[in-house]
């Protein structure tokens, strides 16, 4: 699975847990991916996702990830990340999108998060954002200067 390019894996009910930090290959992760889709309950984004350098695209729907989750820092890390759909992703109240981080993100879709108040966008932040879209949300946006 070396050059496999697109990765689409999803759950068979939604009350069903996807447990992917199991996912690990002697080699590594695909270094080509560029396109992954998760459908399904996470209780944590897989920690190999980190190092998917070369991921264009990511669709997570479905993952109701708590508060207290650490997968937006490491969804903000990846070097040429350019779109991003989030669809029920999160179950928190608070979304912070760090300065300098998301340096290549153009589109950003944001679906279906039930608890959201307040969504935090530090200056510098996505900085080639061109697309934003927020649907199915309780929001408010601050932008941190």
């Amino acid at each position: 699975m070396a050059e496999l390019s697109t990765l689409d894996i999803r759950s068979t009910g939604e009350d069903e847990y996807l447990d992917l930090d199991h996912m690990n290959s002697p080699a590594g992760p695909p270094r080509y991916l560029q396109h992954l889709s998760l459908t399904g309950h996470l209780e944590k984004l897989p920690q190999w996702i980190s190092q998917l350098h070369s991921l264009a695209r990511i669709t997570l729907n479905g993952s109701k990830l708590d508060a207290d989750s650490s997968s937006l820092e490491i969804l903000q890390d990846l070097p040429n990340l350019v779109e991003l759909e989030l669809v029920d992703f999160y179950t928190g109240h608070l979304l912070k999108f760090r300065a300098k981080k998301f340096k290549k993100l153009k589109a950003l879709r944001i679906e279906k998060f039930d608890e959201l108040d307040l969504m935090i966008i530090e200056d510098g932040a996505m900085p080639e954002l061109k697309r934003l879209t927020l649907s199915k949300c309780k929001v408010v946006l601050i932008w941190h200067l």
